[in-house]
């Protein structure tokens, strides 16, 4: 199992922002991820596969991070396919479009890896994975034993889920599949990419910070452009002028920047609005928000 000493985070997120931690493990068999709770000991960890959705600080941090980025593998079955949660979504869209496997086609264009986003329940244009969920396989390190769940789908809501905590790691999910012929997955797979060439910002981010407010009238994108926070900018991040729910690095941005905007986004829509966004981005300001074993 590789292990690096002294990793920043910022080379591991899409943000580009994050300090040195302790020691970064990435597991590539079941073997090393069995082995983690041996190694990280009594140490503060976090689990991570693509670093999409992270907002690190840029403090040292004296802990040990687990990436999961380079357990990947896909095996595919009858009706169904295998993903270990290292594995790239766009990678897996590849697949989708070889194979003529039609369903999935609304992930194309995310960023990140398969583990993250069955955490995060990701989801786009009215679908959301856990829609296409079967199984999930997973480490829990507190006792260092894996368990594989099935019938899983009402553990899973808007952009959350309740089956996996901070201190279980992803292994391998199963996916339903449905067939589809190549000239319609592809349209579906540019559509899809097209729009968010198209509105979201091409500079580093984490995507979306805030999830969109239930009952939904209004976005939370919407929301924040309706305060008149579109474009703001705070030393090196800028509430993107394309979205306003995508903070951007726009070369040097600092956590301090990034969670300045954040927090006056809330506030200053809670304000004008009497809704509270809840943040679909992790934060991670400190080993603070690390767990531990």
């Amino acid at each position: 199992m590789k292990q690096v000493p002294r990793a920043r985070m910022r080379d591991y997120t899409t943000f580009r922002i994050g300090g040195p931690v302790r020691l970064m493990l990435f597991p590539e068999t079941r073997r090393d991820v069995l082995r983690l709770p041996e190694i990280i000991a009594g140490a503060p960890f976090l689990v991570m596969t693509g670093g999409s959705n992270l907002v690190c600080t840029d403090a040292d941090m004296d802990g040990v991070v687990v990436n999961m980025s380079r357990f990947q593998g896909t095996q595919l079955g009858p009706d169904v396919l295998a993903v270990r949660s290292g594995h790239r979504v766009a990678d897996i869209m590849t697949l989708c479009l070889a194979q003529g496997i039609g369903n999935l086609s609304f992930l194309a264009g995310i960023p990140g890896c398969v583990g993250g986003m069955v955490c995060m329940n990701a989801g786009a244009f009215g679908d959301c994975l856990a829609d296409w969920i079967a199984a999930v396989e997973y480490c829990a390190l507190a006792t260092g034993r894996l368990h594989k769940r099935y019938d899983v789908h009402s553990e899973f809501y808007y952009r959350g889920q309740t089956l996996l905590t901070s201190r279980d790691v992803v292994l391998t999910v199963l996916l339903r599949t449905r067939p589809g012929r190549r000239e319609d997955i592809r349209r579906d797979m540019e559509r899809a990419r097209r729009y968010r060439r198209q509105h979201h910002p091409c500079q580093p981010s984490a995507g979306s910070v805030f999830k969109n407010p239930k009952p939904m009238g209004m976005s939370a994108g919407q929301l924040i452009e309706r305060a008149g926070l579109k474009s703001m900018r705070r030393g090196g991040a800028q509430i993107s002028p394309l979205h306003g729910n995508f903070i951007v690095n726009t070369g040097d941005a600092s956590f301090a920047d990034v969670r300045y905007l954040i927090d006056h986004a809330r506030d200053t829509v809670l304000k004008a609005f009497g809704l509270l966004l809840e943040p679909e981005v992790k934060i991670v300001g400190g080993i603070e928000d690390f767990q531990r074993l």
